[in-house]
């Protein structure tokens, strides 16, 4: 089975993530500690699964924070083992089969035991070219658009697509307050190893987790108070101090009175010479390409509000 998607980002080199992983563990402060096992299947949420949770509620039944991945899958493809390697995935990692719900007026992230995951099978073999490509692409847009059930689904389901005897796409749908950009990799690697072991029917070659999502959760709500949340608190009000509520942005249409997210991607290539000067810029100013990609002053317009959350990453496992 070979994975021909386009347009997907590389993954690190093994030096460039040895020396990442070295940096971010230099980065970590003094105040900075393991996070403990706790062996429990109830937590607090994080403090950005709060935010997606909040964000949850006050528009319920949205898609805008699913995240989906489409790959086209080419070769033979064993769909029992593919079956066997998401529910592996889901085994694995609690997250996965966490759902999120009140007590006592406050959210709690509930870790449920293991079950089977979603995988719809459509047949479009029938079809013909053109059909398959209208069929195909309504079922991809279906499937983003649906919406999860925080309190109640799983947070990873499945969708796959048969153009032909050795031509599939798959959709896996997840949703941000359990994935995030940074676990597409390790999604990926670990159930083409699930995969792979269901195949040849052998064990997969994969260490046991020393820790899940709901024990950071834990960690960071006893980490981040008292003296610590005070010095956050109050350095963050220094920074924002004076901030405008609203950050209007420079848009081509007036803002609806009715939030809405549908919208376009649009692409552009930076020439070398340009790209390798904007390296050297973020190099110089201690941030990311990102950091400095999306710091500009368009119009007179001053971006020096919009900010980006931090996916502590740089925590001691």
């Amino acid at each position: 089975m070979s994975n021909e998607s386009s347009g997907t980002k590389p993954e690190l080199s093994a030096a460039k993530k040895a020396l990442l992983e070295a940096r971010l563990r230099q980065s970590a402060t003094k105040e900075s500690e393991a996070v403990p096992r706790r062996n429990q299947t109830e937590a607090p949420l994080s403090f950005a699964q709060q935010r997606l949770w909040f964000l949850d509620q006050f528009s319920p039944g949205s898609c805008a924070y699913n995240v989906p991945r489409v790959f086209r899958l080419r070769g033979h493809l064993d769909a029992a083992a593919l079956q066997t390697a998401l529910n592996s995935l889901v085994e694995r990692h609690e997250i996965l089969r966490t759902v999120f719900k009140l007590a006592q007026a406050e959210p709690v992230q509930m870790v449920q035991p293991p079950r089977a995951v979603k995988l719809t099978v459509i047949d479009l073999t029938s079809f013909s070219a053109p059909q398959q490509k209208a069929k195909l692409d309504e079922t991809v847009m279906s499937e983003v658009k649906r919406p999860f059930n925080l309190s109640s689904d799983l947070m990873l389901r499945g969708t796959l697509v048969k153009l032909a005897s050795d031509d599939h796409v798959l959709v896996v749908m997840s949703h941000h307050i359990a994935s995030d950009g940074w676990s597409k990799g390790v999604m990926f690697r670990e159930l083409a190893a699930f995969y792979n072991a269901a195949v040849s029917k052998t064990q997969v070659a994969l260490s046991p987790l020393p820790l899940q999502y709901s024990d950071f959760a834990a960690w960071q709500k006893q980490w981040v108070k008292g003296v610590r949340l005070q010095k956050q608190a109050a350095y963050w009000k220094k920074q924002l101090d004076g901030a405008p509520a609203l950050l209007e942005l420079p848009t081509d249409f007036p803002r609806p009175a009715v939030q809405g997210f549908e919208g376009i991607t649009e692409c552009c290539f930076f020439p070398a010479d340009l790209l390798a000067g904007l390296q050297a810029l973020s190099r110089a100013e201690g941030v990311t390409l990102f950091t400095t990609e999306i710091h500009p002053t368009a119009d007179g317009y001053d971006f020096g509000e919009l900010k980006d959350m931090l996916a502590w990453r740089d925590r001691q496992r």
